[in-house]
């Protein structure tokens, strides 16, 4: 397609270099529309004996969540069986002088170039390659390309109506692109390819998958795509997911319930006090793994949930375990840098998690810990009571932080835990310190400090929002994935931007929050997967909408983003738009599935939550049968308990 503009993208659809391609037995045919009436095309293919495949076309103009769309739909009927075959629809983008100058999206699948360069961890990136992935790992199948000119999205539904052996599986579309430094293109296939790679298992690639279909006379397929465009913005992607959010979400939307909301919150709470609660230490990340986390996998956002949902919900033995648990981190978990270690093991502390691919101290668990360690404070001053212990711990942190910040607001990725020595500086997760920093700023009672402190949080928060947040580039929290672009990094630098807002006013943060909320919301599935025939979320029926992979790494569906559901309550109050407090309350709503009473495979304990439900053929680790598309693997972890706990409270004492 040539370049993107509204007035004339009837035309140019139609008259794209191959408007059809399609393959039978091997062979590829391509094929001509010609123009019927205003809006309307058609074409066919044929071989040496006749014509096999005709193909009608309409456009007609839209308008969703205030973008204007042009939806195309194209109705295929076989004029005779046809077999191995493989439909590709292609369209021709705007081409790019250097690579650079282009940047893709495909939600929550590919970000510019899915940070080529990273090395560490094995998953599809880099454009010089033609990739081609099923449809469903993304969470609104969607092209967008944008170039100095503009930006441009061709959108699309995840499956199609059409008879198949497998539902749920090989009923899916493909999506992907190809030649984006010379003749980009936006490619969707049926059946579903993936190409030049598989992506079955977390940490290694496997050979292409290139299925075909076999077609009976007188069937049909029809394929809709949606095109819009924009001036140029690498952020058009979030405006695309929540346009296409509302067109297709009312038949998948949760009947929000607060007696569910409750009865699940008490189950989580069980489950945290039985199962993940170790004595004199605090909760585990894991129920079946003693590992006490200071951010991330549980840390102090958990002795958060537990103080003050423990004060709330009247259970002053819940609030005790996560005075524990700061107590046990405070008091121990210091490295001689003065930074938090990441998690204690066994009895001993550690930089970094043994399955993580740091080089160092990774920041993403003392600067998330350090940011609700900031939070609990403020909430216990509010109630009279000066936690001196936490206190001298969180300011060892923040003060080490000021002397490792560089004159640009910029803070390392990694450190040398004994020393202090900066190993690395890219990353999006030190961004998260400017949360802390503004907290304690509010409480601090040496108000020189406070100011130099909140000085520090501007400063660096400035740095992120240019550097990683205006470029859509959220790399670097969860260390297992490395640098693979991922949902977590919003979370923390959301609870950042919006902390600095409260502490401030300088609506400045308040529109970083926003931008950062968008693109998290963005992760977030705006239909349901269609789970496979005897799969344990079939059985349970168990919906995908407004649930998020974890990262174009790891695709695996969980909640660990119930931390920031607070911070979308908030920013609908700020902004006084209901969008954001919705999809808290969805969110949490969908948050209360596949919780353990009985039904789930025996290794989950009462009132736990598996940690990962479903994910596009991904088989990384194995359990409950064929962990594929629609099982479990027996894990479940404090994080999201603690986050739903902490969104439960924001959401019973500030309604909107």
């Amino acid at each position: 397609m040539g370049r993107p503009n509204l007035k004339t993208l009837k035309r140019e659809a139609a008259s794209a270099v191959f408007p059809m391609e399609f393959e039978k037995e091997g062979v590829v045919y391509t094929a001509d529309l010609e123009p019927r009436s205003k809006g309307k095309f058609s074409g066919f293919f044929e071989d040496a004996k006749s014509p096999f495949l005709s193909l009608d076309v309409s456009f007609h103009k839209k308008i969703f969540g205030g973008l204007t769309v042009w939806e195309e739909k194209r109705v295929y009927k076989a004029l005779r069986p046809i077999s191995q075959a493989l439909l590709t629809v292609r369209y021709f983008l705007q081409p790019v002088q250097k690579r650079e100058d282009g940047f893709l999206v495909i939600p929550a699948l590919w970000y510019g170039d899915n940070e080529e360069w990273n090395k560490k961890a094995v998953y599809p990136k880099g454009l010089e390659k033609d990739w081609s992935f099923r449809a469903d790992g993304s969470s609104c199948p969607a092209v967008v390309w944008t170039t100095p000119q503009s930006s441009y999205a061709i959108a699309t539904d995840h499956s199609v109506k059409f008879p198949v052996k497998r539902k749920g599986l090989d009923d899916v579309l493909g999506i992907g692109f190809a030649q984006m430094d010379k003749n980009p293109q936006a490619v969707f296939t049926f059946p579903a390819q993936e190409i030049p790679q598989s992506h079955p298992f977390g940490q290694k690639l496997k050979g292409p998958l290139t299925p075909r279909a076999d077609w009976k006379k007188g069937q049909t397929l029809t394929l809709t795509f949606y095109h819009s465009v924009s001036k140029p913005d690498r952020a058009f992607h979030l405006k695309v997911w929540r346009a296409h959010s509302l067109r297709v979400s009312k038949p998948y939307r949760y009947s929000v319930n607060p007696a569910k909301l409750e009865k699940t919150a008490g189950l989580f709470t069980y489950c945290l006090k039985e199962s993940h609660f170790i004595e004199g230490n605090g909760f585990s990340h894991r129920h079946d793994i003693p590992e006490i986390f200071t951010g991330w996998c549980g840390g102090f956002a958990a002795a958060y949930a537990a103080i003050k949902w423990g004060d709330l919900a009247g259970d002053p033995q819940f609030r005790r375990m996560g005075e524990t648990m700061c107590d046990f981190i405070s008091r121990e978990g210091i490295s001689p840098s003065g930074i938090f270690y990441s998690e204690n093991v066994k009895g001993i502390w550690l930089q970094k998690v043994f399955w993580g691919k740091a080089q160092g101290l990774h920041m993403r668990n003392p600067s998330e810990g350090s940011c609700y360690l900031a939070l609990i404070l403020e909430y216990e001053r509010g109630l009279g009571r000066y936690r001196a212990e936490w206190d001298i711990a969180l300011r060892s942190n923040l003060d080490a932080v000021l002397k490792l910040q560089r004159k640009d607001g910029a803070i390392p990725h990694e450190i040398d835990g004994k020393s202090g020595k900066p190993l690395s500086w890219v990353g999006a997760t030190s961004g998260a310190w400017a949360g802390a920093l503004a907290v304690y700023s509010r409480i601090d009672e040496d108000k020189a400090r406070g100011r130099r402190y909140l000085a520090a949080a501007q400063k660096a928060a400035a740095y992120y929002l240019k550097n990683y947040v205006e470029k859509e580039r959220y790399i670097g929290g969860p260390y297992d994935t490395y640098m693979a672009p991922n949902m977590e990094d919003p979370y923390n630098l959301l609870l950042a931007f919006s902390e600095l807002y409260q502490t401030t006013g300088n609506r400045q943060w308040l529109v970083a929050a926003k931008r950062v909320a968008d693109h998290l919301i963005s992760w977030r599935y705006i239909y349901d997967v269609r789970f496979p025939d005897g799969t344990i979320c079939l059985k349970n029926k168990v919906k995908t909408f407004h649930m998020s992979p974890a990262s174009v790494s790891n695709k695996h569906i969980q909640n660990w983003d119930t931390l920031a559901d607070p911070y979308l309550l908030r920013l609908s109050r700020w902004l006084k738009d209901p969008f954001y407090a919705d999809c808290a309350r969805q969110h949490l709503e969908a948050s209360t599935q596949l919780v353990q009473e009985g039904q789930l495979p025996k290794g989950i304990p009462y009132g736990g939550q598996s940690e990962q439900w479903y994910a596009t053929n991904f088989n990384w680790f194995g359990d409950c049968g064929n962990y594929s598309k629609g099982n479990l693997w027996q894990i479940t972890v404090a994080l999201p308990k603690a986050g739903f706990l902490i969104s439960l409270a924001e959401l019973k004492q500030k309604a909107i």
